[in-house]
């Protein structure tokens, strides 16, 4: 009776966990962005003594998705071979089956959870899964980029539990990116060669526009529907205390509607830009700046605006709209603004762009080099240009990347996707990936 009732609990446990994990399954084949990956792993737990077994082996396979910057989910299948049980110690038996088995078995397949609390490569994991018995198990793991022919390596310290018994657990093993074949599939374009030195341009005034592409303040309607590439659009309403990124209530209001606007325009990509007075270093204020930029971003994300269609840039107190010397000058400079890189109202239903109709911020002007992203590794890492050339990041992998300098980041980097800029200042910037930190590069721009 007693091992009918054991078994009918399982059959329910793995029902349950079946299901839930079926319907994980249909969301990760039906997700649009790339992000999607297989983890294979080799096993090794510590067994408590109360167990009465060797220390086991086995294996894991993880499938899973990053579904943001900061937590994935995955499916989980596990084995673990104990070995055989010590002679005189009845526990394994008792636990694990009514004859004593030669070799005590543990395996099963569930769900998992990943949270990465610094948007990198460091997560925590913990997961739920049923077979012969269910067994849950938790910790923290990390996954080392750019090895193996820029293929991750998985480490994970794990605690697990199954059936009252408490034993410490090492997972590792390779993560293997998939999915986008289509458009991982395309040829990066060729290299252009590095041009002769130019000569500095001069700095093009910003145009500040007035409706309709404008958002004219708090409570009033914001339009977009004018507007076009390089526009600078000011934030009227979005606003910062001294030495802070958060937004008050105006703020969100005000981002509310303009997260509204963009939906309707979902043409517009755009440049979220932040700007500080005067009253710290400028180094200092050009990363408050930043961290600005970013609130912004993720306010209009968490609203539902794609994050592919936003780029941050951190602008300091560079270009002061009003005076530094009075207090109400200091609170008008302390502000935002959006800077239209690409806006295309003509594009196809399906959101393809005519050929005929180039972006300037995404498109080399011939100018240029190119870096190629393929999957967890910048190619070159170094490369050196002359003042006034466009370099051209190109995701060949089937990971989303973005391009992460001091002063900026860009929009995420679909794979088959690109993202420029122009370099007009001698000097060394070093960047790195905001998803993947491990991957790192440097521009070094010829005096």
């Amino acid at each position: 009776m007693q091992t009918t009732i054991c078994k009918a609990c399982r059959a329910s446990t793995v029902a349950a966990v079946t299901t839930l994990a079926a319907a994980l399954s249909i969301g990760l084949a039906g997700a649009s962005e790339a992000g999607n990956y297989f983890a294979p792993m080799a096993s090794y737990v510590f067994a408590d003594d109360e167990r009465g077994t060797d220390d086991a082996y086995g294996g894991a396979l993880a499938i899973g998705r990053r579904l943001t910057p900061y937590m994935g989910v995955e499916l989980r299948a596990s084995y673990l071979d104990y070995g055989d049980v010590k002679e005189g110690l009845s526990f394994a038996c008792e636990n694990f089956g009514n004859n004593c088995p030669d070799d005590i078995e543990l395996y099963g397949g569930g769900v998992g959870l990943n949270l990465y609390p610094f948007r990198g490569d460091l997560y925590v994991h913990a997961e739920a899964l049923a077979g012969n018995h269910a067994h849950f198990s938790g910790g923290l793991g990390y996954a080392f980029g750019n090895v193996f022919g820029g293929l991750s390596v998985v480490i994970e310290a794990l605690y697990q539990s199954a059936d009252g018994v408490d034993e410490p657990r090492l997972n590792a093993g390779l993560l293997l990116p998939f999915g986008r074949e289509s458009k991982a599939a395309r040829p990066a374009p060729m290299p252009t060669p590095e041009p002769a030195s130019l000569p500095e341009p001069p700095p093009e005034p910003v145009r500040v526009v007035e409706a309709p592409c404008a958002v004219s303040g708090p409570g009033k309607v914001v339009e977009l529907s004018g507007c076009e590439v390089g526009d600078t659009i000011l934030l009227e309403g979005v606003y910062f205390a001294i030495d802070s990124t958060k937004l008050n209530d105006t703020a969100s209001q005000t981002l509310d509607r303009v997260a509204a606007a963009l939906t309707e325009r979902d043409d517009l990509k755009v440049e979220v830009r932040g700007h500080t007075d005067s009253t710290a270093s400028d180094a200092y204020n050009l990363q408050l700046s930043l961290r600005r930029a970013e609130a912004i971003r993720d306010d209009l994300v968490d609203a539902g605006i794609d994050a592919a269609r936003l780029s941050v840039e951190g602008l300091g107190e560079s270009q002061p709209a009003a005076s530094n010397d009075t207090e109400k000058g200091r609170a008008r400079n302390r502000r935002a603004e959006l800077h239209v890189l690409k806006a295309d109202p003509d594009a196809t239903a399906d959101g393809a762009t005519p050929s005929s109709q180039q972006d300037p911020a995404m498109v080399p002007d011939g100018l240029g080099s190119t870096v190629r992203i393929n999957n967890f590794a910048f190619e070159p890492p170094m490369i050196t240009v002359s003042k006034g050339t466009r370099v051209m990041w190109t995701n060949a992998g089937s990971s989303d990347h973005t391009v992460k300098f001091m002063d900026r980041e860009s929009f995420r980097i679909p794979p088959g996707e690109s993202f420029s800029r122009t370099f007009d200042t001698a000097g060394e910037y070093e960047y790195r990936c905001g998803i993947h930190p491990s991957m790192t590069g440097t521009i070094r721009v010829a005096r």
